[in-house]
């Protein structure tokens, strides 16, 4: 089993959290189009597997795995501060998005997060001292 490295981690979900906060925060101050919404989710998900890089390249082994875990923490770190505000605002919030759509933004917060470990790993920008390299066997 694999241990935590929370240092990596915590930095990683930092970089994640930040820039989802400051992505929300532009789409609940502005009202943007359809097509302005899509461009910030997209550039959530970018933020999410640059939070998986800082942690990745932070951790001294298993760097896919200590990505994973920062972007699941980032993921509901954020869901927990975004789901009140909804609730807040009536934003077309529904029991059923809140139950299905929290989890699902988790998930898929911590897959780019996966994702942006896999990026460092393979660009070589990890500091491994184990004596696998890093690798993921």
């Amino acid at each position: 089993m694999s241990e935590v490295e929370w240092p990596a981690v915590l930095k990683g979900a930092g970089v994640s959290a930040a820039s989802f906060l400051v992505i929300f925060a532009i789409r609940t101050a502005t009202g943007v189009s359809s097509s302005g919404a899509l461009v910030l989710f997209a550039l959530a998900l970018v933020g999410f597997a640059a939070g998986g890089y800082v942690s990745a390249t932070n951790a001294p082994c298993r760097h896919v795995f200590q990505a994973g875990v920062g972007g699941l923490l980032s993921g509901l770190a954020t869901q927990l501060l975004v789901l009140p505000v909804r609730l807040a605002r009536e934003d077309r919030f529904t029991l059923a998005s809140g139950l299905v759509g929290a989890p699902l933004a988790t998930l898929l917060a911590a897959s780019c997060a996966i994702a942006g470990g896999y990026i460092a790993l393979r660009r070589g920008s990890t500091t491994s001292t184990d004596p696998t390299g890093g690798n993921l066997s």
